[in-house]
């Protein structure tokens, strides 16, 4: 997907939506393929063949890869599978032209991009670690993210830089009326980071950590490329703009410039996280004010927000908790939207969201457009209409949209959708499973031309479908009740529901029960030999104790046995990378790099915030290995964990070696053979997989 932008004037920007390539690199700048290519896709095998980073073994490979990348989550693992048996699975939207005005969330959008100069080259020098101050912590908040002990470095960047930041050492005071916008900003770009003039870099990785306090801003919050923006769990931050903000949002993730374009594009949006928020607009008029502009990709997430907005039922209620205009998929879960005009506005290419609130919203969620969206355990009420799928017309921008385990309630229309069954493509294909409106909704479905009533309310719906329904090669539309499809119980919790858990944050659990494995004498720098000292971690972990991953590079050159029952969190993404020449080079006799428990094993799991990737060609290496069973659904787990071969600092497979050459017939170069596998479910094991990305670049 790509956005070829003109400016039809001052503030309106015309997008057009499709296919074209795209680059992503730090050092050694990658070429972008000419238009007409396709992106790198979570279910494409050709992605593994991008650059020549090329992998051994590629049927076996490619179809573990296509079944791990289709169950990017537990809930869409099973909601795919049910479009499987009543839709086909691509709805994409053919390319079309949307006129989208870019200022519509404020009420005064700046045209001056903002001054922050480009990321400078990383250092070469050796990495050490920042000062760490004990007692600016402990006054930074309860949490043990504000108090436990700093020791994380980038590998292959600068040797000063500062990945932990408190926003209240950049001068922001948090007393409810103060300006912060400067110092909060300071505490993003501090470190000549990913800004504007940088589409995408892997060694600028940092955390900026909000205290406890309400944050007054008059201008957008930019958080760089490869940051976790996180606020105090147990006492959420408030941001709270003023009466006469300027600007598109309050946090802006994507900013636009002077001329229409962004800062990044945004289907290499990637490595984002933003949680622990309350973003209060009550303070900016009703015609203006928008919470986050989201415009992301891959590796993002939000998770555990309330977007409070005026509660306003006229049309001169503008508010919007979340505008997402273009991206390329992501994940949000555990957000809570009071009042405003929309709860989100959506558009993007894939998306999987649950566990979203709608209180008085006008409307809970516009969908402008999408391929494939799925929304899981939404829970609407007191709205005009729940989701909105009508954008474009005829012309159908909406792919498709899966609702399923939800509940909507005193909600005039459930859904509002253009789609016609006389349409010869899938465009506008939805998905009604486990849905309860039996609760003050008198229109479950709702045309929105005719206005006509598709499928009457005050009732439980168990299964509804609309889009085409194939068997064999001949399809036919369909629009209507249909038999519920048996779901595995496996995947279903004690409601019927398909089984799902937010990534833990551990709230009460004080620092000192998090083990630092460098504080254990693993040096995380991406030349030394850590595996040893990380065995030594798992093999020594107590109950109640959390393996903690300072951020670094860890190279491991043997297979790391990790014990059935484990916490393990990660700063910021540490690199766990296969490497040495000896225990992954066999392709013939592949290994584990990392083996979560033993086959037949049947434990409790928690694994946050890991990038697994090699140090240059290991083609006998499968990344982690999972044994372990959940003890209960969902109990063994990974969340925001990240496989990556190729295309970063410190791998040795970038476009200098590995760069593409599709016109020419060739062996595989045995310097690009990056992995034998991603990931190894083995046939005993259950894993809950949230938010990973399985990826070869």
């Amino acid at each position: 997907m790509d956005n070829s932008t003109s400016m039809a004037g001052p503030r309106r920007q015309r997008q057009q939506r499709m296919a074209s390539g795209e680059s992503y690199h730090d050092e050694i700048p990658v070429p972008i393929p000419g238009q007409g290519s396709n992106k790198p896709s979570a279910i494409s095998t050709h992605s593994l063949e991008r650059y020549y980073t090329a992998t051994p073994q590629k049927q076996r490979f490619s179809w573990l890869f296509i079944v791990i990348m289709g169950l990017s989550t537990i809930v869409t693992a099973s909601l795919l599978a049910m479009r499987l048996f009543t839709l086909p699975a691509s709805a994409a939207p053919q390319a079309i032209e949307v006129e989208v005005d870019v200022a519509a969330p404020a009420a005064s959008v700046s045209t001056a991009a903002p001054a922050y100069p480009a990321p400078a080259s990383p250092e070469s020098a050796a990495p050490k670690a920042p000062a760490y101050s004990a007692a600016a912590a402990a006054a930074a908040g309860s949490w043990w993210m504000s108090d436990i002990k700093r020791q994380g470095v980038v590998a292959y960047g600068s040797a000063d830089y500062k990945i932990f930041r408190n926003v209240k050492d950049y001068g922001a005071k948090g007393d409810g009326s103060s300006d912060d916008t400067e110092a909060i900003n300071a505490a993003f770009s501090d470190g000549n980071r990913c800004g504007k003039g940088c589409d995408s870099s892997t060694t600028t990785p940092a955390i900026v950590y909000f205290p406890p306090g309400t944050y007054v801003v008059s201008k957008p919050i930019l958080p760089y490329y490869y940051t976790h923006m996180i606020g105090d769990v147990n006492n959420l931050p408030v941001l709270k703009p003023t009466a006469n903000f300027e600007g598109m949002a309050v946090i802006d993730v994507d900013p636009y410039n002077s001329d229409g374009s962004n800062w990044h594009t945004n289907q290499n949006n990637f490595f984002r996280q933003v949680r622990n928020f309350k973003i209060d607009l009550t303070g900016m008029p009703k015609s203006s004010g928008t919470g986050i502009h989201w415009q992301v990709a891959q590796a993002t997430s939000l998770q555990n927000i309330v977007f409070q907005m005026i509660e306003d039922p006229s049309d001169d209620n503008k508010q919007q908790g979340i505008f997402i205009d273009n991206g390329s998929g992501g994940f949000m879960t555990d957000l809570t939207f009071i009042g405003g005009r929309y709860g989100g506005f959506f558009g993007s290419q894939q998306f999987t969201s649950r566990n979203m609130t709608f209180r008085n919203c006008n409307t809970a969620v516009y969908m402008n457009w999408n391929w494939l969206w799925t929304l899981n355990g939404l829970d609407i009420s007191g709205a005009k209409v729940g989701i909105d799928m009508t954008a474009g017309g005829n012309v159908q921008n909406v792919g498709s949209i899966l609702l399923t385990d939800s509940k909507i309630a005193n909600t005039a229309v459930g859904v509002l959708t253009n789609y016609n069954p006389a349409q010869p493509d899938t465009n506008g294909t939805l998905i009604i499973d486990n849905v309860d409106m039996s609760s003050a909704v008198p229109v479950a479905v709702k045309g929105g031309g005719s206005s006509a009533t598709i499928l009457a309310g005050n009732a439980k719906i168990a299964s509804w479908v609309q889009g085409r329904a194939y068997s064999g090669g001949s399809g036919k539309a369909i629009q209507a009740t249909q038999t519920p499809v048996t779901k595995p119980k496996a995947l279903l919790d004690s409601k019927g529901n398909v089984v799902t858990k937010s990534k833990p944050q551990y709230n009460s659990a004080p620092s000192s029960n998090f083990i630092s494995v460098k504080s254990k004498g693993a040096k995380g720098d991406g030349k030394a030999d850590d595996t040893a000292a990380i065995q030594a971690v798992f093999n020594s972990v107590q109950d109640g104790q959390i393996v903690y991953f300072d951020h670094g590079a860890y190279v491991i050159t043997d297979t790391v046995k990790v014990p059935k029952n484990i916490k393990i969190v990660g700063e910021v993404w540490p690199l766990i990378m296969a490497g040495g020449n000896k225990s992954f080079k066999d392709q013939a006799n592949p290994k584990p790099v990392w083996q979560v428990g033993q086959a037949g094993d049947v434990g409790n799991v928690e694994i946050q915030d890991l990038i697994f990737e090699t140090l240059g060609p290991q083609p006998g290496a499968i990344l982690m290995e999972f044994n372990v069973a959940g003890s209960t659904p969902g109990s063994a787990g990974l969340f925001d964990v990240h496989f990556r071969v190729g295309g970063s600092a410190g791998t040795q497979l970038q476009s200098d070696k590995c760069k593409k050459n599709p016109k020419v017939k060739a062996d595989p170069n045995a310097e690009c053979l990056g992995a034998f596998m991603l990931f190894h479910m083995t046939k005993q094991s259950s894993c809950y997989l949230e938010n990973t990305w399985f990826w070869g670049c």
